[in-house]
Parts: C-alpha cells; sequence; structure tokens
C-alpha cells in the first residue's frame, strides 16, 4: 500500500478559481505542512493546529497514562488507514486487497453514507490556514449532500466527543474564507460493524464565539509562557 492521496478529487471541483486564489496566497505566505510532527508554518513562524488549540484551553483531553497513550495511538493508526481507504473510495481508485478484515465495515460504512446522503466530496485532507486567527487545519473533506447544500465532514472510527462541534467550526470558519458558503457541519462516526452515524451540528454562533475565545486563550498561553507554548 504505497499510493500516497492526491489532494483534489478532479471531476468534482466546482470552484477552480477559489483553489487556485487559495495555492497563491499560501505560497505568497510561504504557508506549508509538515504532516509528521503535524506542524503548520507561515514562512518562518510556526502557527498552532487546532488541536493544539484545543488541547491547551482544555476542551480535548491528552493521554492520561502510558496504557491510555497506547490505546489512542493504536486507535489513530486504524483511523489513519481508514481516511485513506475512503478518500481512494470516493475517488474509485480503491483496492480493497489492501484492507483488512476488520477495516472492511469502516469503509462500507461510509460507502453507505455517501449513498444515503448524496454526499459529493470536494477537497480531501488538505492544510490550510485560517489568514486571521492564525492557526492551522486539515479538513477531512468538504464538498454537498442532500441534493447540493454545502457541508463538511468529520470522519471518525471512535464515539462521539464533546470538541468535535469546535473542531468542525474551526473547519468552517477557515473554508468559507477561502471557499464561501454557508456550509452544515457533520460528524460520521464509522463503526466496526460497518454503520454510519451523522451527527450535525447548528449552534455556529456559540460554537463560533468559544473557538475565537479559545484562539485569544492560547495566544494569552503564548504570550505569558505558558506551558502549552509553540517551540
Amino acid at each position: 500500500m504505497d499510493r500516497h492521496p492526491t489532494r483534489r478529487t478532479g471531476a468534482l471541483i466546482t470552484q477552480p478559481s477559489a483553489l487556485l486564489s487559495f495555492d497563491a496566497e499560501s505560497a505568497r505566505r510561504g504557508f506549508r505542512f509538515d504532516p509528521e510532527p503535524h506542524h503548520y508554518w507561515l514562512d518562518q513562524k510556526r502557527i498552532p493546529s487546532v488541536s493544539e488549540i484545543l488541547e491547551a484551553t482544555g476542551f480535548k483531553g491528552r493521554a492520561k497514562n502510558a496504557t491510555h497513550q497506547e490505546n489512542i495511538d493504536r486507535a489513530g493508526r486504524r483511523g489513519t488507514r481508514v481516511h485513506l481507504f475512503t478518500h481512494w473510495l470516493d475517488e474509485n481508485d480503491l483496492d480493497w486487497s489492501d484492507v483488512k478484515d476488520d477495516e472492511i465495515p469502516y469503509v462500507t460504512g461510509w460507502e453507505g453514507f455517501r449513498q444515503e446522503h448524496d454526499f459529493k466530496p470536494y477537497l480531501h485532507e488538505t492544510p490550510m490556514w485560517d489568514p486571521d486567527l492564525l492557526y492551522g487545519v486539515t479538513p477531512d473533506c468538504f464538498g454537498t449532500w442532500h441534493g447540493g447544500k454545502p457541508v463538511i465532514v468529520e470522519k471518525k472510527t471512535g464515539d462521539h466527543l464533546y470538541w468535535h462541534r469546535f473542531q468542525t467550526m474551526f473547519q468552517k470558519m477557515t473554508i468559507r474564507k477561502w471557499w464561501p458558503a454557508d456550509y452544515e457541519r457533520v460528524v460520521v462516526r464509522l463503526t466496526s460493524w460497518g454503520s454510519a452515524l451523522p451527527r450535525e451540528y447548528k449552534d455556529d454562533a456559540i460554537d463560533s464565539m468559544i473557538c475565537r475565545a479559545a484562539v485569544t486563550c492560547f495566544q494569552s498561553q503564548q504570550t505569558m509562557g505558558g506551558l502549552h507554548g509553540i517551540d
């Protein structure tokens, strides 16, 4: 399994000028993403990820001990593979022989979600940055569903958690600055028994206010030399 996911699903691109604008401005500002440490950069300045902001402000928990961290890492590896497989499925480029038996239900669950909700992806796993609040984020995918409504979709192979509402709100705040639209937000839990359990988040006013406050708190930690500073 040596293929790498392409960034976009060519046939489904509907806003090529927005994509070109994003690429041009990202190049001008020196935006880049280092996947291994999961770091975002503007020129020589590292900017925080959404996960760093949510962890530093207490919305997203950290591992309690080594065993807990081991479980998180194991789930993360499974999630990474499932994300790749569902991406390739979206591009009609999935080799099912790459998928392990215990991973198949997650992928078929995604296939069922697409069909049931008429989901058509536009971009997958595209690192991007917020030009105003200066954080980095990589949404799983966004596109349209239910007959053409713009939607941001976050895939999970674990339980629905409280902080997912803020994760998707950060994504929406960023995406709509580059691809303007009134996006709906949904987190899809893919299960080991082949189901897809979507959960929508609709309280944009409250969630965006909390996200902006979290950025302010994080920035204050940096100024005051808090424990979660960026090297």
